[in-house]
């Protein structure tokens, strides 16, 4: 089964949720889109939200959680629907309808065995990078569309206390693509640091995890963000500014939709990664996604 698709159980106080950037091939818009579900016990929905990178808005609308349901590899809420290969979204007078094409998925988990641990908050990258086409109809009127998409999964009770989230695959170096996450994991007894990073360049793959013991360090500069990691003789530096978020809503405690999570999707990355002293990736992006809650 693909991570797409894997079964959730659906008990009281947890949430599901797809996420999907979609970014056309002029940069014009730049966008994401969430499908979702919480089974709260005081607040049980399925919502949807619309997050405009341009203008720096964010839309959450409400279905009743009747309106979600998973079939045919289909996430559906409401009249929105997504699997590996399309999404249909309506928001306000606009739909957007995309067939995706050439997908790069991760060819294992990104959690790998972590997946199976007591956690309260998991995260799979489903596709790093697909080529999107369709067409956008704002107010009847429809347009041709083509760009680049990026899904992932996240489920479980909570968000993490502290965390990060970076990704894009627009850096000025072609075939480049990062997803790189992490933060306080929690499980039933204690918090530890977990995170992983996907870095790709064409056909070639560089994994970083804490299973896979690379070391990890961030250091908040006030104007920069800087992240350093080491893997035997591989060596990735990550520096981020241009955070400029905008609130989008994530789960608190069991669920619970009503905490305020701050995301860039313009946030730049200068990415470099060596083995030794050669330098295998040297890239720049100015399209980050990007969230920084509550590091030290």
């Amino acid at each position: 089964m693909s991570l797409f698709a894997q079964k959730i159980k659906r008990k009281a106080n947890r949430f599901e949720g797809w996420y999907v950037r979609f970014v056309d091939a002029k940069h014009a818009t730049n966008e994401a889109f969430i499908l979702a579900y919480t089974t709260h016990q005081d607040d049980a929905h399925a919502f949807t939200q619309y997050f405009d990178g341009v203008a720096k808005t964010n839309h959450y609308t409400r279905h009743p959680l009747t309106a979600y349901r998973f079939e045919n590899a289909t996430a559906h809420v409401g009249p929105n629907r997504l699997t590996e290969h399309s999404l249909y979204f309506e928001q306000e007078g606009m739909t957007l309808d995309v067939v995706f094409s050439q997908p790069r998925k991760p060819n294992k988990s990104a959690m790998s065995f972590l997946r199976f641990l007591p956690l309260e908050c998991f995260q799979e990258v489903i596709i790093m990078e697909a080529q999107a086409t369709g067409t956008r109809t704002i107010h009847g009127q429809k347009v041709a569309v083509e760009g680049t998409i990026y899904i992932e999964k996240t489920f479980g009770r909570r968000f993490p206390k502290q965390w990060f989230w970076l990704q894009t695959h627009h850096f000025d170096q072609p075939g480049v693509r990062l997803s790189f996450a992490g933060g306080s994991v929690p499980t039933l007894k204690f918090r530890p640091f977990g995170f992983f990073c996907l870095v790709e360049k064409d056909e070639e793959v560089y994994r970083f995890a804490t299973y896979k013991r690379s070391h990890f360090n961030a250091v908040d500069l006030g104007d920069k963000i800087v992240f350093t990691v080491r893997q035997g003789t591989l060596n990735l530096r990550l520096e981020v500014t241009d955070h400029d978020p905008t609130a989008l809503v994530g789960p608190s405690d069991f669920g619970l939709m009503n905490l305020e999570v701050f995301e860039s999707l313009s946030a730049h990355v200068t990415l470099t990664l060596t083995d030794a002293n050669t330098t295998l990736i040297q890239a720049h992006s100015t399209l980050a996604g990007f969230e920084w809650m509550g590091q030290q």
